[in-house]
């Protein structure tokens, strides 16, 4: 069960010998954990043993700076193939092994075709960086209804259930606060994907568009002057504000306001798989916060940096790179 795994992820890497953890490094592990069983089923023992965490730690954080490298456009594009990615390929092939070896091939990260990339790019990365701004949020900023986000989400991830989700039927016939409203938030305050370039060949003119711009606007049409605090409730007052009940109804309104953390013709934007990419980023900021908040003696390095709750965390993909959990007893 993928839930179950999450939380023996979190609890492997929190009771590793050590005073301090990179907080990209537990998140990452966990969510690309998750992914591979999910995507790959990947064997127990290419996910949990100590030496293939590690290859777990250089896979998030190559794909990272990969990522940081294709941005910058005074470098020539590094190829996949190049041998300075010869870490990453040793450790894709190590941690999809199939339980099979007549089936070794299908995970060649040199193969166009079976590239692991191909799937695991859309599942972990699109995910994890929402994931550690939430677990920060909830966990590290001591904001005033922290405790009942955490315990929100902590009760989700023990009851998966659909009015967990969705939240329960008031008289009203709105649903009332929910999970969905702790993750649609995240989502708002740190889109997965920030910007949109395009160029059209045809005649050359470049078009950007700027997600996390239109999701932290303070007009009164979309999210108001405290847009950029992170608020999960707001959701609970768009619902309220416009009566409707449907899924379909209230995410016209919410495209109305500017929100859209996924493209229109995206799968993740899609009804039928919305909801579960939703889901995993709840589950796996779930697990994570239950997970923290039972293990004592963990907290944020220099946490005090992050407090002023009017301003969103930092969203460069490099800003927690050198941040630590530091175990304090």
């Amino acid at each position: 069960m993928l839930r179950e795994l999450a939380r023996r992820s979190v609890d492997e890497l929190l009771s590793q010998p050590g005073e301090k953890l990179r907080i990209v490094d537990l998140v990452r592990v966990v969510a690309l954990k998750v992914s591979l069983r999910f995507l790959f089923n990947a064997p127990g023992n290419a996910i949990s043993s100590e030496r293939l965490t590690e290859y777990l730690i250089l896979i998030g954080q190559r794909i990272n700076d990969l990522w940081i490298l294709s941005k910058d456009k005074t470098k020539p594009l590094l190829e996949w193939s190049s041998p300075s990615n010869a870490g990453i390929h040793k450790a894709l092939i190590a941690v999809c092994a199939s339980e099979n070896a007549d089936k070794a091939d299908e995970t060649d990260p040199l193969n166009p075709e079976t590239n692991p990339m191909n799937w695991l790019l859309p599942a972990y990365e699109t995910m994890w960086r929402v994931v550690l701004a939430c677990v920060i949020e909830l966990r590290f900023r001591n904001a005033e209804n922290a405790n009942i986000w955490c315990k929100t989400l902590e009760e989700y991830i023990n009851n998966t259930s659909r009015e967990k989700f969705k939240g329960a039927p008031t008289t009203s016939g709105v649903r009332g606060f929910c999970v969905r409203d702790i993750v649609k938030e995240a989502l708002r305050l740190y889109p997965p994907t920030r910007r949109v370039n395009r160029r059209f060949t045809e005649d050359g003119d470049d078009v950007k568009a700027d997600i996390e711009y239109c999701h932290r606007s303070n007009a009164e049409d979309a999210f108001g002057p405290d847009s950029l605090c992170f608020r999960p409730e707001r959701w609970l007052d768009i619902r309220t504000h416009s009566g409707l009940e449907k899924d379909e109804d209230i995410k016209m309104i919410e495209e109305e306001r500017g929100f859209m953390p996924f493209a229109e013709s995206c799968p993740a934007g899609q009804s039928a798989t919305q909801g579960f990419g939703l889901k995993m980023i709840a589950l796996l900021a779930g697990a994570l916060c239950e997970r923290l908040g039972e293990c004592k003696g963990w907290d944020l390095e220099n946490k005090e940096a992050y407090q002023d709750l009017r301003k969103p965390l930092p969203s460069d993909r490099a800003a927690f790179d050198s941040v630590y959990l530091i175990k304090r007893i």
